[in-house]
């Protein structure tokens, strides 16, 4: 039996764009399904600005499908729940944004609210 995996990359394990997407390829080459993404800081709290966080996604769609994955799934994870007050309006841009740079999902990680979880569904038909 195969089971398809997506594996927990976070931010990438490096320290630069080259090393992260070293990571990303040896990780696609183990054969999984698809990666989980965060925008989250490491080495402090808050966000990546999401220009820079737009700019690494769309580097590493093309780089997987420039290498074969063009299957492989991105789930980019927005931590906005957990780093923001009033996080909704960001988790919507955010999300938005991160679709057009090559996202194939989206992970809110704390979003429970029913009616905020149908206002981000009406932003298109990317996986939450």
């Amino acid at each position: 039996m195969s089971i398809r995996v997506s594996a927990d990359i976070e931010a990438g394990y490096g320290y630069d764009e080259q090393s992260i997407i070293g990571n990303l390829l040896r990780t696609a080459d183990t054969g999984v399904a698809g990666i989980n993404m965060e925008d989250s800081l490491k080495h402090q709290s808050g966000l990546r600005n999401l220009k820079e966080h737009c700019q690494l996604l769309a580097n590493r769609r093309a780089t997987l499908d420039n290498h074969g994955y063009k299957n492989f799934f991105i789930h980019a994870r927005t931590d906005t729940y957990f780093q923001l007050e009033q996080p909704y309006e960001e988790t919507l841009t955010r999300a938005k944004a991160y679709v057009e740079s090559g996202a194939s999902g989206i992970f809110i990680l704390g979003l429970t609210d029913v009616h905020e979880i149908k206002g981000i569904r009406r932003y298109g038909n990317t996986p939450i």
